[in-house]
């Protein structure tokens, strides 16, 4: 294995839900209202993009996700911090309990891998919601 780090960002200071959720949209591939899809964004310590993914898709009401492959990732690129984010095609802004769930569980696995969970972003065509911002991470 090997790798090397530039000194490169795609986007710098993204330390606010708004600017995430910029920055996601500008990412996000056509399908944002067709099927739900996970992504990741992994950041440095000064909340500036390292570089992002889409991890998962699925279908129309739900997408699974292995926390593990989000990890991997972020430890590939020696993140520091990150924001997940998955769109509600339905327009729905509210989280489920599985949304709420699964947050839960990437923010233990981050807290014991040292790495900061700053936000788990839900896009609509038209919004998002900040689990940050409702106080839920």
């Amino acid at each position: 294995v090997s790798y090397k780090r530039t000194s490169e960002t795609i986007e710098k200071r993204v330390d606010c839900a708004d600017k995430m959720a910029g920055v996601l949209r500008k990412v996000w591939n056509d399908d944002l209202e067709y099927r739900e899809s996970f992504y990741v964004l992994a950041m440095n310590h000064n909340c500036d993009v390292l570089g992002y993914a889409e991890m998962f898709k699925g279908g129309v009401t739900c997408t699974v996700v292995d926390v593990r492959m989000i990890f991997q990732l972020l430890l590939s690129v020696n993140a520091a911090s990150f924001v997940v984010a998955h769109n509600h095609p339905g327009g729905v802004l509210r989280p489920s309990w599985q949304d709420k769930e699964l947050t839960e569980k990437i923010v233990k696995c981050a807290k014991f891998m040292d790495i900061n969970c700053v936000d788990h972003v839900i896009l609509t065509a038209d919004s998002y919601y900040s689990f940050s911002n409702e106080g839920l991470l």
